[in-house]
């Protein structure tokens, strides 16, 4: 634990090095300063002459904002950790640390955390912030968007882990394309299974047994809209959610056991 803890530390230094963190916090910036603003105009509906503030409409709206955020973070995730594991082979770091008594399984899950930690301060920032504007000035419940940020998170992990996985064996632009071409393609399977899109053959067993990105996240904030959607089974969702998190992080310790460093 304290090999995990001095390596972890020194994998956030790494993360926090890079230009893109820069970036990244200058996105955070943006993302509350337009919710900020359009979260501050209190929106009306007028039906039949009856100027009626509609909860439902900000329900949805609310849901579709924080989805995004919340998948906006979850690439994040995915594309901090394509190159950090990979990029200490390239330089030599990392025969360094193996070649003091550091396990594998311990050096590679410290990269995975150094990379997340970075990523999830971010989305900490923007999803707490959403959830703040949206609960204080929309009035809408805080507790469905504490639940979809462990959803988040445990995308995150997924994500990130499969990504850092994949740096072992793919190129850096490719592993970068996996993880925009995963989260895009599983979130609109997720969200056209949930809107009452039958999928079938190979689109339905993908959005069935694949990680559920979008739909933990929507199934979370269903009570901003008042209904769960018919066909989103809630605890299978978090069971797969769970086994994706748990089987990302144990075939990267296990695919790393096996790589040859040369």
């Amino acid at each position: 634990m304290a090999a995990l803890r001095l390596l972890t530390v020194e994998a956030v230094r790494d993360a926090a090095r890079r230009r893109v963190v820069l970036a990244v916090l200058v996105l955070c910036f943006l993302c509350l300063t337009t919710l900020d603003r359009c979260t501050s105009c209190n929106a009306s509906i007028d039906l039949r002459g009856d100027i009626a503030q509609s909860v439902d409409v900000l329900g949805w709206a609310g849901m579709a904002v924080f989805c995004v955020l919340a998948l906006w973070t979850v690439t994040l995730a995915g594309l901090l950790a394509s190159d950090h594991l990979s990029e200490s082979l390239d330089d030599g770091s990392a025969r360094l640390v193996l070649a003091r008594p550091v396990a594998r399984d311990t050096f590679a899950l410290s990269r995975l955390a150094g990379s997340l930690l970075v990523s999830l301060a971010a989305a900490v920032i923007v999803l707490g912030g959403a959830s703040f504007f949206l609960s204080t000035r929309n009035a809408l419940p805080l507790a469905p968007a504490v639940v979809a940020t462990v959803a988040c998170i445990l995308s995150a992990i997924a994500v990130a882990s499969l990504a850092m996985t994949a740096s072992l064996y793919l190129p850096r632009i490719a592993t970068m394309l996996f993880v925009i071409t995963v989260v895009t393609g599983f979130s609109l399977l997720n969200l056209a299974s949930l809107s009452g899109i039958e999928l079938r053959g190979l689109y339905g067993v993908l959005d069935q047994l694949g990680p559920p990105l979008a739909s933990s996240i929507a199934v979370a904030l269903a009570p901003w809209s008042g209904r769960i959607p018919e066909n989103a089974d809630v605890l299978s969702v978090a069971l797969r959610l769970v086994l994706w998190a748990a089987g990302g992080v144990a075939l990267l310790v296990s695919s790393f056991r096996r790589y040859e460093i040369t």
